[in-house]
């Protein structure tokens, strides 16, 4: 084969394998990983009981004082145990910022965030730092979502539906 033609099918390989990204699992190496991690930057945290929205990093604790209200926040532990110690049901969003199905599902999300059921909590999780989560609950492709009981064990899980309609119907 000459020069020209593997130059071809080398660039048609990479191509056809960018266009999967949704599909990869994982970065290539723990610090792209870091670096992606790092430079997300803080997400608007919304709580229907809240007057406002405020802005939070992913470390903060999410209080929320009415049981009753729906919660779209980012992940944390913290925040995730104080969701369930109020009663809401909980359900977890494996995310990934490279993932077109993922992009598409927290804008639907936040553009209706009136359509969650009260009293839940929805906690977006980083697809790709948070592999002992997707170890734990089977998670292997982006854009799953997971519900959990107030033991952390899984409920029900999602990976096939990414729409608004099937998260509300989980939470329900």
């Amino acid at each position: 084969m000459n020069t020209k033609k593997l130059w071809v099918v080398l660039v048609t390989g990479l191509s056809l394998i960018a266009l999967a990204g949704c599909a990869t699992t994982q970065p290539t190496s723990q610090e792209e990983t870091e670096s992606q991690a790092v430079e997300q930057s803080p997400e608007v945290i919304v709580d229907a009981t809240a007057e406002e929205t405020t802005e939070q990093d992913d470390t903060s604790i999410i209080q929320t004082t009415d049981a009753n209200a729906w919660l779209y926040a980012n992940y944390s532990q913290v925040a995730v145990d104080e969701a369930l110690a109020d009663g809401k049901k909980v359900a977890l969003f494996f995310h990934a910022t490279r993932c077109p199905s993922c992009r598409n599902l927290d804008k639907e999300i936040n553009q209706n965030l009136n359509e969650l059921p009260e009293g839940t909590a929805l906690f977006k999780l980083d697809y790709d730092v948070e592999t002992e989560l997707r170890q734990q609950y089977g998670v292997t492709m982006q854009h799953t979502i997971v519900v959990i009981d107030a033991d952390k064990n899984e409920v029900e899980k999602d990976a096939w539906s990414a729409d608004l309609d099937k998260v509300v119907s989980m939470l329900e």
